[in-house]
């Protein structure tokens, strides 16, 4: 079977594109009812969040716990709580435990609705057109090779805080699975970008697959005769229901910058091959210099000024983890050497990344 590609939005899944203008059309969110496992986690493990948390986080705790189903928070704020946990706890493997605790409250009304769904193959395609619901402004790839499908996200950073966010939502989204269909079913492969943490026997266990790190996606592979696995709860009036309230709900979100942020995702992959140039990225979207320019200009921006604001977002991620050198960074962001970096750096925030290092306590 010839292999086949499209993009997706899906539920679970990370990009993190929040910018350093943080307009509120190019901020990713997550829905306030995904915290709601952070504080599940902490209670099975007998701890206080307020040991743990501090005021404004413990505030994000509340709402999700009072049901504020159609609240949203940035998803930088939720990967920073993820953060502060880990390291507040120890757990090297708290992402994955926290994953299998997921339950269709944890991803609101798109949760009831793939519940209601027929077989796995229906539930895909409601997280494919409702995921914004859940985490917006997230992009994945789905291809079907031979007998196996892949789904795969080209996450930009491998800092820790796209590690924790990627490893709770792929851990999430094959629990969902599994939970639905009342099926253990294992993966035939699993991957991350990031390096492998302690504890590497544990996602072994869980995915029941070799699970690979340091790989240049982030991807989950399982078989073809997975989609049409019968759902535990299927209900076509209640599907119906829920569909139109999903519908409703998507409607309302606030509308996203599409056309800037497929720009921002190819200036992000082509930073691994050098300097991102104006004519790479306008090949890309199958149009000329000039009209990219335009298309550029119609939504207020340039294209240089772009390519620095993608670039230091990243680099902020890059520098927040201290077992990437700052040699291995410029190279990311492609830049010939570490000197031009640093000129570079300095010359959009006015400090080095050596003293950003210390400025975050990295």
């Amino acid at each position: 079977m010839p292999s086949v590609t499209r993009k997706s939005h899906f539920v679970l899944t990370t990009e993190r594109l929040s910018y350093t203008n943080h307009d509120m059309q190019n901020e990713s969110f997550v829905a306030a009812t995904y915290v709601q496992l952070m504080f599940e986690y902490l209670k099975q493990r007998q701890i206080a969040p307020a040991q743990v948390l501090g005021r404004e986080e413990l505030a994000l705790l509340e709402i999700a716990q009072k049901g504020g189903s159609e609240g949203r928070i940035p998803r930088v704020t939720f990967s920073a709580m993820l953060i502060r946990l880990q390291q507040q706890l120890g757990d090297p493997i708290m992402a994955l435990r926290m994953g299998q605790m997921i339950t269709p409250a944890h991803l609101g009304v798109l949760g009831y609705l793939i519940l209601a769904c027929a077989n796995l193959g229906e539930a895909l395609i409601r997280m494919d057109r409702y995921g914004r619901l859940v985490h917006d402004a997230h992009e994945m790839q789905i291809r079907q090779v031979d007998d196996q499908i892949e789904l795969s996200w080209d996450i930009p950073s491998v800092g820790l805080d796209e590690a924790l966010f990627v490893e709770l939502g792929s851990t999430g989204v094959v629990q969902f699975a599994r939970n639905i269909t009342g099926l253990n079913s294992p993966m035939t492969g699993v991957g991350f970008r990031h390096r492998a943490p302690t504890g590497l026997a544990a996602y072994v266990q869980f995915f029941g697959c070799p699970v690979q790190f340091e790989q240049k996606v982030t991807f989950l592979r399982f078989p073809l005769s997975y989609l049409s696995l019968p759902l535990r709860q299927p209900d076509a009036v209640l599907l119906d229901i829920l569909e139109a309230q999903a519908t409703q709900a998507l409607n309302l979100l606030p509308k996203t910058d599409v056309f800037l942020q497929d720009v921002r995702r190819a200036v992000m992959r082509l930073c691994r091959q050098g300097v991102p140039t104006l004519e790479q990225v306008a090949e890309q979207f199958h149009m000329t210099p000039r009209t990219m320019q335009r298309r550029l200009a119609d939504h207020g921006t340039r294209f240089q000024p772009l390519v620095d604001e993608v670039r230091l977002q990243l680099a902020d991620q890059y520098l927040q983890d201290d077992r990437l050198p700052l040699t291995d960074i410029a190279e990311l962001l492609g830049y010939s050497d570490q000197s031009a970096f640093t000129r570079a750096y300095r010359r959009w925030t006015g400090v080095t990344p050596h003293e950003r290092r210390r400025q975050l306590g990295v």
